[in-house]
C-alpha cells in the first residue's frame, strides 16, 4: 500500500505541474509548429514568387524582341510593384535602361538605372547600374556629375571599372596627368573577369604612357 500511496502521490504531482504548466507547454508546442509550417510556406511563397517572377522576365525579353514596347512597360511596371524582392525587377529595370539608350531615350535610361540605384539590394547590380549612370552622364557632358556618382560608390571587384571610368571622366575634364594615374590604377586592380586591358593599356598610350 505504501508503494500505491506514493504512486498516487507522484499522479497527483503530476497532475498538479501539468495544471499549472500544461496550457504553456501546448501553447509552446503549438507556436512551435507554427513557426514551422509558417517558414515552410514562406518558403514556398517565395519560390513562387519567383518564378512568377521569372516567367514575366521572360515575356518581357520576348516582348522586346518582337518590339512590343506597351507590354514591356506594363511588365516591367508589375515586376517593379509585385516582385520587388526578387532579382527580376532589377533584371527588367537594367533591361529598359538598355532598351533606352539603343533608341536614344538618355533621359529614360537614367530613369531607370536611377531606380535600381534605389531598389535593389544587391552590390554588383548596384555597382553596375551607378557605373552605367555615370557614363550616361558623362556622355550627355555633365562631367561633374558623373564623377561625383562614382566617388560615392565602393569600386570592390569593380574596382577596375571605376577607375578606368574616373580616368575618361577626368581626361574629359583637361586633367591628363589624373587621368594616366587612373588608367594606372585600372590596369593595377583589373583581373580575367572584369575590365579589358588592351582598351586600358590603349587608352594610356594615348597619353603617351607605356605600362606594358
Amino acid at each position: 500500500m505504501e508503494g500505491y500511496r506514493t504512486d498516487e502521490e507522484q499522479v497527483e504531482q503530476l497532475k498538479k505541474w501539468w495544471e499549472e504548466n500544461g496550457k504553456s507547454i501546448i501553447a509552446g508546442i503549438a507556436l512551435g509548429l507554427i513557426a514551422i509550417f509558417g517558414w515552410r510556406g514562406w518558403q514556398d511563397h517565395l519560390v513562387t514568387q519567383g518564378e512568377n517572377a521569372s516567367d514575366l522576365y521572360e515575356q518581357m525579353a520576348a516582348d522586346i524582341r518582337d518590339g512590343k514596347g506597351t507590354d514591356i512597360k506594363a511588365i516591367a511596371e508589375q515586376l517593379k510593384q509585385d516582385y520587388t524582392s526578387t532579382p527580376y525587377s532589377t533584371f527588367s529595370s537594367l533591361l529598359q535602361a538598355r532598351e533606352a539608350v539603343d533608341k536614344d531615350d538618355i533621359e529614360s535610361a537614367k530613369t531607370h538605372l536611377q531606380w535600381v540605384l534605389d531598389n535593389t539590394d544587391n552590390d554588383e547590380f548596384r555597382h553596375l547600374a551607378r557605373l552605367r549612370l555615370s557614363r550616361l552622364l558623362l556622355t550627355e557632358g555633365d562631367k561633374d556629375a558623373a564623377l561625383s556618382l562614382i566617388e560615392k560608390g565602393d569600386s570592390g571587384k569593380f574596382a577596375s571599372s571605376y577607375h578606368e571610368l574616373r580616368g575618361d571622366i577626368l581626361l574629359q575634364q583637361g586633367d591628363s596627368k589624373a587621368a594616366q594615374d587612373a588608367y594606372t590604377q585600372a590596369l593595377a586592380t583589373q583581373n580575367s573577369i572584369r575590365g579589358n586591358q588592351s582598351i586600358v593599356q590603349m587608352k594610356l598610350d594615348d597619353l603617351g604612357a607605356n605600362q606594358l
